[in-house]
C-alpha cells in the first residue's frame, strides 16, 4: 500500500534516495502518480526507457520493500507544516546571512547537490551576473520550504517550468565568503579610483 498517494516529485525523490538519478531523469516528463508504480514490471519499465535489466530488478525490489514496510514518511506531516527546521538550520550552521533573491534561471545556470542541512546547496554557478553564489543553501524556493526539494532534478523541473520567469529564493550564505567578497570589492572600486577621468570644468 505504501507510496500510492505519491505525486511525481515523491516518485523522483524515492528514486533519488535509491541512487537511481538516471532513472529519475527519464521520468521527469511523465505525469506519474504513486498508483502507477503498482503496475510497474520489467515490460513497463522497458517502455519507460529503463533498458538495463539489473536496474529494473533493483527498482522492482525497492518497490516490493516499500509495499512490505510502508514508506518512511513521518516527515510528510512536517513538510506540510512549513518551515519547521529553519530556526535549527540557521542556528546550528556556519552560515549566518539569510538573503532573499529573485532571478530568472536556465537549467544550466547553477549546479546543486543535496546538502547536509537538508536543503539543496549550490556547488557551481555558471550563469553571469546571478545573485546566487557557490555554497548558498536554498532554504526556500518560490515560497516552498527548501526541504521539499530533495533532488536536484526537482529544481531542474521547476526551472524548466518557469519559462524564464523570476524564481524567488531565500538563501543561507557563509559569513566568511561574504566578507571576503566585500573587502575585495572595496579595494577594487573605492573612492575616486572608480572614476578614471575628472570633468574638465
Amino acid at each position: 500500500m505504501g507510496g500510492q498517494d505519491w505525486a511525481l516529485d515523491d516518485v523522483l525523490l524515492w528514486l533519488q534516495a535509491c541512487s537511481l538519478d538516471d532513472v529519475a531523469s527519464l521520468l521527469i516528463g511523465y505525469d506519474l502518480r504513486g498508483t502507477d508504480l503498482l503496475t510497474w514490471d520489467h515490460n513497463c519499465l522497458s517502455q519507460l526507457g529503463v533498458t538495463s535489466a539489473s536496474i529494473r530488478s533493483k527498482i522492482l525490489d525497492e518497490l516490493a520493500a516499500i509495499r512490505e514496510r510502508g514508506p518512511e514518511e513521518p516527515k510528510e506531516s512536517e513538510r506540510k507544516s512549513g518551515h519547521r527546521a529553519l530556526f535549527d538550520i540557521v542556528k546550528q550552521s556556519s552560515y549566518d546571512q539569510v538573503l532573499a533573491v529573485e532571478t530568472p534561471l536556465t537549467t544550466r545556470d547553477i549546479i546543486v547537490t543535496h546538502g547536509r542541512l537538508g536543503c539543496l546547496q549550490i556547488t557551481k554557478v555558471n550563469g553571469v551576473n546571478l545573485p546566487l553564489r557557490e555554497n548558498d543553501c536554498l532554504l526556500e524556493i518560490n515560497d516552498c520550504p527548501g526541504e521539499q526539494f530533495k533532488s536536484a532534478l526537482m529544481l531542474t523541473k521547476l526551472i524548466s517550468d518557469s519559462n524564464g520567469a523570476p524564481i524567488r529564493f531565500v538563501v543561507l550564505r557563509m559569513k566568511t565568503q561574504e566578507h571576503a567578497d566585500d573587502s575585495s570589492n572595496e579595494t577594487s572600486s573605492s573612492g575616486v579610483s572608480s572614476s578614471p577621468r575628472s570633468p574638465s570644468d
